[in-house]
């Protein structure tokens, strides 16, 4: 691609710069400056191609579930509409991100890098189960009987509970968790290096579990417990 001949070729001319400045034959001022010129206008250029923004829309049909595979953040936004998932980026990766339902479960993901600022905004009924596998966030308004959320890696999930009986939340590797909101019964359990933070979150029946060295946050039995592992 030719951002990354643009990257080769500022290495290079900075290469080239330092160096003659060490050599026994020197580049004129004048060149040094044409030099420069001509790299902020190609990278400029590179700039303008590379960062254009774009939508794609996709109507994926029913689902009760969520995954989320990669970099990309993800936003769900429960709505009573049809479902809609809609992704924001430049057009050079985001036509490589795919949203399709396999056996009700909507699955995010992309079959190249993710170099720029590509998220993903979902529009849907309410669902039963969120889980981000990679290093991309998730934040998500989450309500029903009985909801799950789980985050595989590095990615962060920020989560607005609404009027759910059962919540069962779990965190494997450093992604954070953020809970804001009201349940009757929630289960925690994070392992690895990540954070809770649930000061914003009250549950009737709290149970909090953690391996690792994550910071957790939260009220129990209307007390607030600080634990720093």
């Amino acid at each position: 691609m030719n951002i990354f001949k643009s990257i080769i070729l500022a290495s290079a001319l900075t290469a080239a710069a330092f160096s003659a400045s060490s050599c026994y034959f020197r580049i004129s001022d004048e060149a040094k400056k044409e030099m420069k010129s001509a790299l902020e206008l190609r990278l400029e250029s590179n700039k303008k191609v590379y960062s254009k923004s774009d939508s794609v829309v996709f109507h994926p049909g029913a689902f009760t579930s969520v995954s989320s595979r990669g970099s990309m953040d993800v936003e769900l936004i429960i709505s009573d509409c049809e479902p809609v998932v809609s992704v924001f980026g430049t057009h050079i990766t985001r036509d490589s991100v795919r949203a399709y339902v396999n056996d009700g479960k909507l699955i995010i993901d992309t079959n190249s890098p993710i170099m720029y600022d590509e998220f993903v905004r979902i529009y849907a009924p309410a669902v039963s189960a969120i889980e981000t596998r990679g290093s991309g966030d998730f934040t998500a308004t989450l309500e029903g009987e009985s909801v799950q959320a789980a985050s595989l890696g590095s990615g962060d999930m920020d989560l607005n509970i609404v009027n759910v009986v059962n919540l069962n939340v779990s965190s494997s590797g450093s992604g954070d968790v953020v809970l804001k909101g009201k349940a009757a019964e929630a289960v925690i359990s994070m392992v690895g290096s990540g954070d809770l933070d649930a000061l914003g979150f009250d549950a009737t029946k709290i149970s909090v579990s953690s391996h690792g060295s994550g910071d957790l946050n939260y009220k129990k039995d209307g007390k607030v417990i600080h634990k720093n592992d």
